[in-house]
């Protein structure tokens, strides 16, 4: 792997082990944007999943369109030294058969999260067939970070380099 990819893939991998929540981007039936902080997770196939509600207002977009834009970013950078992880991808609900799974990697992750490592296990069954809540999967198409900063005209700006998806799996 190319030194320069290696150090973004290493980057993308620390700031989605560092931070909790993904903005998720979804647009309504007229094409207005919505925004939304969910808790989440990842899988060894750069999939991100979260819990929501069915009639959040994310969750009747994604309902409408699958398709969503989304960022992880490093809430613990210094002025000027921000980055984040930025995601374009369709999002589906989670299969009943997989539920349980992924709601085992979501418990783990909120008592990395807990101050005192006690989180409450929900059960399953309260994500599957008609429940009002359902896990979420967002399976990225593409995704990037931003590349060293620069000055046109003596104005600081960034701009995004792509990180293929194929060598963020396993991460």
């Amino acid at each position: 792997m190319d030194p320069r990819l290696a150090e973004r893939v290493a980057l993308v991998k620390r700031i989605l082990n560092s931070n909790w929540y993904l903005t998720l981007s979804t647009v309504d039936e007229n094409n207005n944007p919505w925004v939304s902080p969910v808790f989440f997770v990842t899988d060894k196939q750069s999939n991100f999943y979260w819990i929501s509600a069915v009639h959040s207002q994310h969750s009747e977009n994604i309902a409408r369109n699958h398709k969503v834009a989304a960022i992880v970013y490093d809430t613990q950078a210094a002025f000027g030294m921000g980055n984040g992880v930025y995601i374009k991808g369709t999002v589906e609900i989670v299969s009943d058969d997989k539920v349980e799974g992924i709601l085992e990697m979501i418990t783990q992750r909120k008592r990395e999260t807990s101050p005192d490592g006690q989180v409450t296990v929900r059960d399953a069954s309260g994500f599957k067939a008609d429940s009002p809540w359902k896990i979420y999967q967002l399976t990225a198409a593409q995704v990037w970070t931003l590349k060293e900063s620069f000055e046109p005209k003596g104005y600081p700006g960034d701009f995004r380099v792509e990180v293929p998806v194929s060598d963020l799996k396993s991460i």
